[in-house]
C-alpha cells in the first residue's frame, strides 16, 4: 500500500492526487495557524532599569490591536505607556499592577 492508501497507481494515479490534495486543504483549514507575541517592557529612558506598574488598561481576554495602549508605569516620577507590539488577544499577564519590574522583563503575552 502506498502512502495515500490506495494499492497502486497506474489507474488511480489522478484520484490519490486529488484525495491526497483534499485531505491537505482540509488539514490546513483546520489548524490554529495562531501565534504567541510575548510583550516585553521597553526600554523608555537612558539610564532607567526598574519601573513600577501602575495600571492595566486591558484584561485578560480582551481583544487589541496592534499599538493599543496595554500599561501605564511609572520610573523617575513620570509616567509612560506600554503599546501592544501586536494585534491579537490578551492570554496572560505577567505584571501585576503595584509590581516593579525590569526593562526587558515580559509582562504580557498576546495571541496573535
Amino acid at each position: 500500500m502506498n502512502f495515500c492508501g490506495c494499492s497502486g497507481h497506474r489507474t488511480r494515479r489522478k484520484a490519490c492526487e486529488l484525495s491526497l490534495k483534499s485531505a491537505n486543504q482540509n488539514l490546513l483549514a483546520n489548524r490554529d495557524v495562531s501565534m504567541l507575541v510575548k510583550v516585553k517592557m521597553p526600554k523608555i529612558g537612558l539610564t532607567t532599569e526598574q519601573v513600577e506598574v501602575t495600571a492595566w488598561l486591558k484584561n485578560v481576554g480582551d481583544t487589541i490591536e496592534h499599538d493599543e495602549i496595554l500599561v501605564t508605569v511609572e520610573a523617575d516620577k513620570a509616567a509612560y505607556e506600554v503599546p501592544a507590539p501586536s494585534g491579537g488577544k490578551l492570554i496572560e499577564i505577567h505584571a501585576e499592577a503595584g509590581s516593579t519590574i525590569n526593562v526587558g522583563d515580559m509582562i504580557a503575552v498576546i495571541q496573535a
